[in-house]
This record gives C-alpha cells, structure tokens and sequence, in this order.
C-alpha cells in the first residue's frame, strides 16, 4: 500500500465523525447517529434498493441530524444550559405541562398560548409522491412569542 493510499480519508469516515459530534452537541446518546445510519442501510437493503440508493440512504442517514445544533445559542439563553435541555427535551412530552414546566422551571406556556409560526417548506414529489420534504422555520421567533428573552 502507497503511503498516499494509507492516508486517504474516505467520505465515510468524515461523515461518522461529524455524526457523533452532531450527537454530542445536541445532548442524544452517543453514537445514536451511527445506529440510525445501520437500521436506515438494513432497511434499504431489506426492501431491496439499488446499490445507488442505498449508499444515498447510508449518507442521507449519517447527515440526518447536521444542523441540530444551530439554535444552541437561544436554548443556553434560556434554560442556561443548551445540553442539558436537549437532553430533556428528547425524555419529555412539552404537552405534559405540569412535569415539562416542573424540569424546566419559569419558562411554562400557557397551555392555550397561541403562536404564529413563520417559515418555509419544500416538497420535491416524483411521479404524484412526496419523496423528500425540506423545513426552515423561525424557532427563534417561536420561542419570543412564547416569552423568552434571546
């Protein structure tokens, strides 16, 4: 093996690493990527998707998650402490008011607070199906009308 054969990173790996780290960040179990990432491939191959597609679905599935972390700002400003809310929030129903609002003290909604909630989604449909949907929505604003402070 040439030493320039040794030393080539492949795609793979880069997006394994940027999964656990997208792990870390966003207070999920670590390695939770990466088992996302075996059962969406086992699917894949058990419905019997071409060699293409299941590569598309192995990197699709080590990505799911990137982006997870960009409203770690706002969550550290208002619950002080971003990882430990992630954290939470993933074990808790918001719906269950009195135990949400007890883990996470002042900030409790009312339960009948409306919001508007302000964003964009994109369907990409082949042959009459959904087959991807893509969301950018205005958390941040959410949060705001909610009465948090960031």
């Amino acid at each position: 093996m040439s030493p320039a054969a040794a030393t080539q990173i492949r795609l793979a790996e880069v997006l394994a690493a940027l999964s656990l780290t997208t792990d870390l960040g966003a207070g999920r179990p670590f390695e939770k990527g990466l088992r996302t990432c075996v059962v969406a491939s086992s699917l894949a191959s058990a419905v019997r998707l071409s060699t293409d597609l299941r590569r598309a679905v192995f990197h699709a599935a080590l990505l799911r998650s990137v982006g997870c972390t960009a409203q770690a700002p706002e969550n550290a400003a208002m619950f002080g402490d971003d990882l430990q809310f992630e954290r939470a929030f993933k074990e808790l129903d918001p719906a269950d008011m009195a135990t949400f609002s007890a883990r996470f003290g002042d900030w409790d909604p009312l339960p009948d607070a409306q919001v508007s909630v302000r964003g964009v989604y994109v369907f990409r449909i082949v042959d009459g199906r959904i087959v991807e949907v893509w969301d950018n929505l205005d958390n941040l604003n959410v949060v705001q009308q909610l009465g948090s402070h960031a």
